[in-house]
């Protein structure tokens, strides 16, 4: 059975500096506006975002 899918953009933020903690906030309040999965992410510098998506979306 094919799950439908819905693909929206969650938001825009600028900032100055990027850190694991500042994106940790980003993906809680994500997750807080209702966002249950996050099935794929691109990142070009921080190579521990994905342990952050992971704290943020499977920690419950």
């Amino acid at each position: 059975m094919l799950k439908k899918v819905c693909k929206e953009v969650l938001g825009m933020w600028v900032v100055g500096n990027e850190s694991e903690k500042y994106w940790f906030g980003i993906l809680i309040g994500t997750k807080n506006r209702g966002v249950g999965e996050i099935m794929i992410v691109f990142v070009d510098i921080m190579t521990r975002f994905s342990d952050t998506v992971s704290e943020g979306f499977l920690r419950e």
